[in-house]
């Protein structure tokens, strides 16, 4: 795809607020320099932009790379934890449950989906009705997921972030040197091994 110019020029000087506003289509009464058709980006950052610019955009699965390559999702969980000895612990337990249930789940995604188009409750009995479209379809791309995997950073130790970082960021200058990025990948896998920073489950 860079071989064939499917790329803006310098991907890697863009924040994501560029990406976005790089989208935004002229009629929105707001310009950005090179435009594109689409981006890559999580619908979180929707929120950061105005309302009248928010609805000049959607948003769609990761186009499938072949027919053999079933359908995946990246999903992000967020929920409450407790300390083991915690002085209220049944009162802490008591207000876990609450936030679990359905009701709770369905409350917190309407005031949060405003600007947060990509948060859904995690409770499959939870009323999805009064959810914002965007997030029903969000939440539906998900249960037609064959396999989910967490965001990547989420997936490794703190130690490797800054190294993968500056990784991407040299593919993206040099994308048709795919070896060197798999290296620098690899690398800095190897280094967060060696310094024991990946957590062994149990």
């Amino acid at each position: 795809m860079f071989e064939q110019g499917y790329f803006m020029p310098h991907p890697e000087r863009l924040s994501t607020s560029d990406s976005l506003m790089a989208i935004v289509s002229d009629t929105s009464g707001v310009s950005f320099g090179d435009k594109a058709a689409m981006t890559l980006s999580s619908p979180s950052w929707l929120g950061n932009l105005p309302p009248n610019l928010r609805q000049d955009l959607d948003f769609f699965a990761f186009p499938a790379i072949g027919p053999s390559v079933p359908p995946a999702e990246v999903l992000t969980t967020y929920g409450y934890m407790i300390p083991a000895a915690a002085q209220q612990r049944d009162v802490a337990l008591a207000f876990v449950e609450f936030a679990g249930s359905a009701e709770a789940q369905a409350t917190m995604a309407q005031h949060l989906s405003a600007n947060a188009a990509d948060l859904a409750p995690a409770n499959a009995q939870a009323d999805m009705e009064e959810l914002p479209a965007a997030v029903r379809r969000g939440a539906e791309l998900m249960t037609q997921a064959q396999d989910v995997t967490p965001f990547y950073a989420l997936g490794v130790p703190d130690s490797m972030w800054v190294p993968v970082g500056i990784a991407v960021d040299g593919f993206l200058r040099r994308p048709t040197d795919v070896a060197a990025f798999a290296e620098a990948l690899e690398s800095a896998r190897q280094q967060a091994l060696s310094a024991g920073d990946f957590i062994t489950p149990e």
